[in-house]
């Protein structure tokens, strides 16, 4: 049986891959590009910090900077970001099988893959929700029913069930949450189909919980912390140059320090994302030919 990769293997092919493929990768990573675009267009239409403390009417701009900045954060940013993951997962596993393909062929393949992952990745959150249902549902049924009864004995029972429901709720929710999260991968990358998805993650993990733990944990630690180093860098930077430029003009400061803070995580997310699903694509892979 083929040994699972290791954490320093993981970080180091996944790098030396984003390093050799980085055109490659940030051409779908760049949809992100479209939400920074957006957000940034949203927040330059937002009304000001004065207009909203002191409630003055909003003009034409002023509403479309909201409509604009809440279709994209609750629409468009969901959609846009799922699209980009089953991509990257996809040009991820063209270059780490030597098989790279076409930007426009990653295009082609992510249309087809995309409404079974993001089915499958439905019915993973669902699972998830039974987890709770299963372990708190008993409480809140018994809470319920000692307040319409107004039976002190039963609140009490209740509430000890809810904290012993909460404990178990914690310990299953994060077991399935290990067992389920190469679901999606085995849609994307393998064309399993809803059910069938669940069950060969889980195939995949199941005896292996701590070890496929520590490798989906430590490389995304590594590269979103130098990550986050270099935003908060660059975020300080802004800040600074921000307040020397615009003096006590408060609602200037607001308006582009929002700006930047919107903009600035996407635009490290555009930069990280390939990394961390390079990661994940490459300990899928392992698991896959050690289950062989």
């Amino acid at each position: 049986m083929k040994q699972l990769i290791s954490v320093s293997d993981l970080i180091d092919q996944s790098w030396i891959k984003y390093r050799s493929s980085f055109p490659f990768f940030l051409q779908i990573s760049g949809w992100l590009v479209i939400l920074a675009i957006m957000n940034t267009v949203a927040l330059l239409l937002y009304p000001s910090a004065g207009a909203v403390a002191f409630h003055n009417t909003l003009t034409a701009s002023e509403i479309t900077g909201v409509i604009l900045y809440t279709l994209s954060n609750v629409i468009l940013s969901p959609l846009i970001g799922f699209w980009v993951f089953v991509a990257l997962a996809i040009g991820a596993k063209s270059v780490i099988t030597h098989e790279r393909m076409s930007i426009l062929q990653v295009m082609q393949e992510t249309k087809k893959r995309f409404l079974p992952a993001l089915v499958v990745s439905v019915l993973v959150g669902l699972t998830l929700l039974l987890a709770q249902i299963i372990t708190v549902g008993p409480s809140i049924i018994l809470g319920a029913i000692g307040f319409f009864v107004n039976n002190n004995w039963i609140l009490g029972a209740a509430n000890a069930l809810l904290l012993l429901g909460l404990i178990a709720s914690l310990i299953l929710t994060s077991r399935w949450t290990l067992y389920y999260v190469m679901s999606p991968y085995a849609a994307i990358l393998d064309h399993a189909k809803n059910k069938q998805a669940l069950l060969k993650s889980r195939k995949l993990i199941e005896g292996k919980f701590w070890n496929v733990l520590f490798r989906l944990l430590v490389p995304k630690i590594v590269f979103i912390l130098f990550g986050v180093l270099f935003a908060v860098l660059v975020n300080t930077v802004i800040s600074s140059l921000v307040i020397g430029s615009t003096g006590y003009n408060l609602d200037v400061q607001k308006r582009i320090i929002d700006l930047a803070s919107s903009v600035l995580p996407l635009l490290i997310a555009i930069f990280l994302n390939p990394l961390i699903f390079l990661s994940d694509v490459l300990l899928y892979q392992s698991l896959t030919e050690q289950s062989e």
